[in-house]
């Protein structure tokens, strides 16, 4: 999977993503693989503020906002989108309580195959 910001200095921002979905990794609402950009809204997903930094591990995308929010999506197989649970898929990003928010003051993630660094 691939993400992209476009226009991070417009008021509204998107995210463009394309390749490899079947895990939700792109954070479409589906699981359908893009062989071409596709411009997602994030504001329909709970992401109101600025992104400052995107991140993807191996099937799985992660999304920090400018409030230090930290966004989620994608295979949690092993517990790799840090919400408390693992299994499943999130199609959509789900944020990511533990790290959001201005007592943690996340900057950036770094992700592998199934894990991450913040």
């Amino acid at each position: 999977a691939i993400l992209k910001l476009l226009a991070p200095k417009q008021p509204k921002q998107h995210l463009v993503g394309w390749g490899y979905n079947r895990h939700g990794q792109l954070g479409l609402g589906h699981s359908t693989s893009q062989k071409m950009p596709v411009v997602m809204d994030l504001s329909k997903w709970g992401v109101e503020t600025r992104i400052t930094h995107i991140c993807c591990g191996g099937m799985s995308s992660y999304i920090v906002t400018q409030n230090h929010e930290v966004f989620a999506f994608g295979n949690n197989g092993k517990g790799q989108l840090g919400i408390g649970e693992c299994g499943g898929r999130h199609k959509t990003p789900v944020k990511m309580t533990k790290l959001s928010g201005k007592h943690m003051s996340i900057k950036r993630i770094s992700a592998g195959y199934d894990h991450c660094f913040a």
